[in-house]
């Protein structure tokens, strides 16, 4: 909400699976200017997917890291 209300659209610019591990990149033009580590305007997640769920989600530094995390080369 609080990103919305500042005019933040998130644009869902990757999603790569291997396994269990789901990689997701999350473009939000504007969203450096709200935070002290700049990273390009981006949220890097990693998602671990069992029987269809959610069962752990975890943010990343950048898209190396993610990648790295989630066992994608």
């Amino acid at each position: 909400r609080r990103q919305a209300a500042l005019g933040l659209l998130p644009q869902l610019e990757e999603m790569t699976a291997r396994g269990d591990k789901v990689l997701a990149v999350v473009h939000i033009p504007g969203i450096d200017a709200q935070r002290v580590r700049q990273s390009g305007d981006r949220n890097y997640a990693v998602l671990t997917v069992r029987d269809g769920r959610i069962t752990a989600l975890r943010a990343c530094r950048d898209h190396d890291e993610a990648c790295e995390l989630a066992g994608i080369g």
